[in-house]
């Protein structure tokens, strides 16, 4: 007979109560984080959970360096175009940077 593990908390370290994904553990939707204490867990969906804050904080942030890194290179490559006078081609790049922005879907992080 074999003896079922339980996990842990991944915040506080206290057992969960749960023995893994087979037994549904918790896990924040808001932060994509566990498994979770239900203590803990409920502080994650009240938003009082300063890990959670800063997990969501740090996914926001490298999604705007992204972002303007992305905006950078567009203006580079628009100014660019426009120096070569080659205007076809620079409204094709900014269609092309419409599109594919357009098309990024939303993570769970956004809707905290």
């Amino acid at each position: 007979m074999s003896k079922q593990q339980l996990e842990h908390c991944v915040d506080c370290d206290n057992p969960t109560g749960r023995a893994g994904e087979s037994d549904d553990s918790l896990r924040c939707e808001k932060c994509e984080t566990g498994p979770l204490c239900p203590d803990c867990y409920h502080d994650h969906e009240a938003g009082q959970s300063l890990d959670c804050l800063t997990r969501q904080l740090a996914a926001m942030t490298e999604r705007a360096e992204k972002a303007e890194e992305a905006c950078r290179a567009f203006v580079e490559a628009w100014d660019r175009c426009l120096q070569l006078e080659k205007t076809d081609v620079a409204l094709r790049l900014a269609r092309a940077v419409i599109t594919e922005a357009d098309a990024e879907p939303e993570s769970e992080v956004n809707h905290a």
